[in-house]
């Protein structure tokens, strides 16, 4: 509880998930992420997801702009958003 008796908001096992992928995805050449390098990071930090977990949530970071889908579904990878000179991002845009 916080001092003013309501409870602080803990963390959800997506919402870590979230931060670890960004993280990684900043941390590789040309921002880039796929399934695979998800997986693995999750692994480091004993989360055991699966492929499909994965997929839905670099999915999801799209969805919000925060990463970009490129390439074909079999072959998928994501890349950071970089955002706009104006500030906006582009939000799920493909260059593939």
């Amino acid at each position: 509880m916080t001092g003013d008796g309501t409870t602080a908001p803990t963390a959800t096992h997506q919402s870590l998930r979230t931060v670890i992928l960004l993280a990684e995805a900043r941390q590789r050449p040309h921002g880039r992420i796929t399934s695979g390098a998800a997986r693995k990071a999750y692994a480091r930090l004993g989360l055991a997801a699966k492929r499909s977990t994965a997929r839905r949530d670099l999915k999801a970071l799209a969805a919000e702009g925060l990463l970009t889908a490129c390439g074909p579904d079999s072959r998928r990878y994501y890349v950071v958003t970089r955002p706009r000179k104006d500030g906006s991002t582009p939000g799920g845009e493909s260059d593939g």
